[in-house]
């Protein structure tokens, strides 16, 4: 029973981990597209 409890556990931190990277991702890629915008705009005003 334990054994099972374990794969569990484990289970449930690997998507968390899945979960927790995809939304750095999306974090990331959100910067990148800000940091792109302001960019523009520091072009414009120059």
């Amino acid at each position: 029973m334990a054994v099972k409890n374990q794969a569990v556990e484990l289970l449930l931190a690997k998507k968390a981990t899945k979960t927790y990277l995809e939304k750095l991702q999306t974090l990331s890629d959100q910067l990148a597209s800000m940091k792109h915008c302001l960019q523009k705009v520091g072009q414009q005003v120059k």
